[in-house]
This record gives C-alpha cells, structure tokens and sequence, in this order.
C-alpha cells in the first residue's frame, strides 16, 4: 500500500532537527513555502501512489492537556492547502462539515480517528498524490500547542 501512514508534530524546539528525521524515517520530500502573513510552512510530499488517497487530518489541542502538555491550544482551527496554497478543506470543531455546515461526525467517526474533544478539528477528503500543506490556527488568534497528524486509510475503508 503506498502512503501507509503519516504523523507529523509541531511541538518540537528543533525545527530542523525534526524535519531531517521525518525525512530519513519516511523518505520524505521536505520543501518550504511561503504562506504570506502566515510565515513560511512545510510541504511534505510523502511519495507516489496510484490513484488517490482516503486521508484524514486531525488537529489536537484541548485533549493534549490530559496529557499533561502545558498550553494547549484550546480551539484550533485546520486548513488543507494543495502545493501552489489553495485551500482545498477547513475545519473548525470537527463534528460539523465547514463547506456544508452539516454533521460529518459519522464520517470521523467511521474512520475510527475520531478527536476526543468537539473543540478538535478533522478532515476527511481523497486526495490525489502530492504534496499538501496542513495549518494550524487558534481560533480568534488564540496561541498555544497543537499537534497535527494526517493518516492515510487503505482506500476499502470508505464508509
């Protein structure tokens, strides 16, 4: 199966650092993109593959603190940008679809990665292969430590 599965944490003092581990453990193409006001951000191309892919991108912040990390982000917001920065999905409390303002939670919940906290953000889409961008936002320009994963389900996996 191509694009198995992906992780990624921001929650590191050594950007670096961290980029060259990905890089080597999952034989990563790492290459940075300027977002405007938002700073610079990392594109991660995780490879080839046929097809396109059932990904789920989760972004974490009040379930961290009964994980003991201090300062969780208490409301993040997620975004889904393709390679040349277009928005592809957003999310904000991940029971309910952005675009259509509808219940997806079903949806996250089929996919067995369901956030802990309605305040957490998910999205579920198919995309093709390539590299893609996830940020992470405070909701009202709030601050604090998120995690973001992307995980690529095996394609029989669509509800």
């Amino acid at each position: 199966m191509a694009n198995p599965f992906v992780h990624i944490e921001l929650n590191t003092t050594d950007v670096d650092k961290a980029k060259d581990f990905y890089k080597q453990l999952f034989d990563w193409k790492l290459t940075d993109m300027e977002m405007g006001p938002s700073g610079t951000y990392t594109i991660i191309d995780v490879g080839g593959g046929t097809g396109g892919s059932l990904v789920v991108v989760r972004a974490i912040g009040p379930s961290l603190s009964s994980a003991g990390v201090q300062g969780a982000l208490a409301d993040p917001t997620l975004e889904l940008h393709d390679a040349n920065g277009a928005t592809l999905a957003t999310n904000d409390n991940w029971k309910i679809n952005d675009l259509t303002q509808q219940s997806q939670e079903a949806e996250v919940q089929a996919t067995l990665l369901a956030p802990t906290d309605d305040l957490e953000s998910a999205i579920v889409t198919t995309l093709a292969p390539g590299p893609y961008t996830a940020v992470v936002r405070g909701k009202n320009e709030t601050t604090g430590v998120a995690l973001v994963e992307a995980y690529n389900l095996p394609n029989e996996s669509r509800f």
